[in-house]
């Protein structure tokens, strides 16, 4: 299996697809109705060799690599910066960007393909799994308050929606892992 994992807001680099549409769902290159992307897909699937299909998406994003916009693109990051630091009110995050809290919500879930409230639970639930990952002995409440929760039982049924789980019978199943924290 190969994947390719792109930053947030990464995506429309390479594709004009509004993220919103997408969000959830299984698109075939046939779905997105992209030719080069059915060619590549393939090209990928037949070939035996795992470092020469690498060597093919790489060439197939470079060549597809556009300069988007970077007027939102800035405002954008600007916002993932501060939600990354724990940052989670709506109208600060429009603020910082520098647009109105409606635009701000359009152009995040165009970009991003999530609302940015569904981007930050996302990430405080990160945010959790990399303390978890830390420090397995940290107690629940200093995990939730360092997470960004509002309160320990605020952090369970985050932690039971993303995981399917409580955080004591995640731990008792697995090692936690962040795919979004190094």
């Amino acid at each position: 299996m190969i994947a390719v994992v792109f930053r947030p807001a990464g995506v429309r680099a390479f594709f004009s697809l509004p993220l919103n549409k997408a969000t959830g769902l299984r698109l075939s290159a046939e779905e997105i109705e992209d030719k080069e992307l059915e060619q590549l897909a393939n090209c990928v699937i037949n070939m035996e060799e795992e470092g020469l299909s690498i060597t093919l998406i790489e060439q197939f994003l470079m060549k597809r690599l556009t300069r988007p916009a970077t007027y939102y693109l800035k405002r954008l990051d600007t916002a993932i910066h501060l939600i990354d630091a724990g940052e989670s009110e709506i109208s600060r995050l429009a603020d910082a960007a520098c647009l109105s809290t409606r635009q701000f919500c359009r152009i995040f879930s165009e970009h991003i393909g999530i609302t940015p409230k569904e981007f930050t639970r996302t990430i405080r639930f990160q945010r959790a799994l990399h303390l978890l990952e830390k420090n397995r002995e940290i107690s629940f409440t200093a995990l939730a308050y360092e997470s960004g929760y509002y309160d320990q039982s605020h952090m369970i049924r985050e932690f039971n929606t993303y995981s399917g789980y409580t955080p004591g019978e995640y731990l008792s199943l697995c090692a936690p892992h962040s795919d979004y924290f190094p």
